[in-house]
């Protein structure tokens, strides 16, 4: 089985996607297409399927056993942050310097991922984008952050309830399950 249209196919469109940096296949199967894509665009491809076998890959390949139908968990930045990489392992200059230029692609008008900017999604559009493909869409980003943070617990708990947290959390997460209403009908 060849699968060398698809391979050209996928390539053709990375190269016309500014951020190709690697690919995700949902539903590899054995994997000799992940392997295949891998081959020929020249990215990191991983491959989550079933009943796929982890030792059957090649370099640049991750092969997955799981069940993509399952519980999902989405964490990005918040766009509506103030200040982005607080809690991060980079030097104090490198977050620094993260934030400068991220206020100045603000300041510019190009707070956008599309161009260029690392700026993320604010709460609602990130559960909006989810909801358009699963059933169950709920933040937790409260949780997230009292897990992580539990000595700041008071802080995160009051900047939730007053709507803050937009501006204060540098991340938001979510988690998703199921089939959006629609979905399985072929909407």
């Amino acid at each position: 089985m060849s699968f060398e249209f698809e391979a050209r196919f996928f390539d053709d469109l990375l190269r016309r996607n500014e951020t190709r940096r690697r690919m995700l296949v949902i539903g590899c199967g054995p994997g000799v297409e992940v392997n295949h894509l891998a081959e020929v665009t020249g990215v990191p491809v991983m491959g989550v399927d079933l009943d796929v076998d982890p030792r059957d890959r090649r370099p640049g390949v991750q092969l997955l056993r799981a069940d993509a139908r399952g519980l999902a968990y989405f964490g990005t930045p918040a766009k509506s942050r103030l200040v982005g990489g607080v809690g991060g392992r980079a030097r104090a200059w490198e977050k620094v310097v993260w934030n400068l230029v991220d206020w100045w692609k603000r300041v510019r008008g190009q707070w956008e991922n599309r161009r260029g900017a690392h700026a993320g999604f604010t709460d609602r559009e990130l559960a909006g984008l989810l909801g358009q493909q699963f059933g169950r869409v709920e933040s937790v980003s409260l949780p997230y952050y009292l897990g992580k943070y539990p000595g700041l617990a008071g802080f995160w708990r009051t900047s939730f309830r007053l709507g803050l947290h937009r501006f204060l959390a540098p991340s938001v997460y979510f988690s998703a399950a199921g089939e959006a209403s629609g979905q399985a009908a072929g909407r």
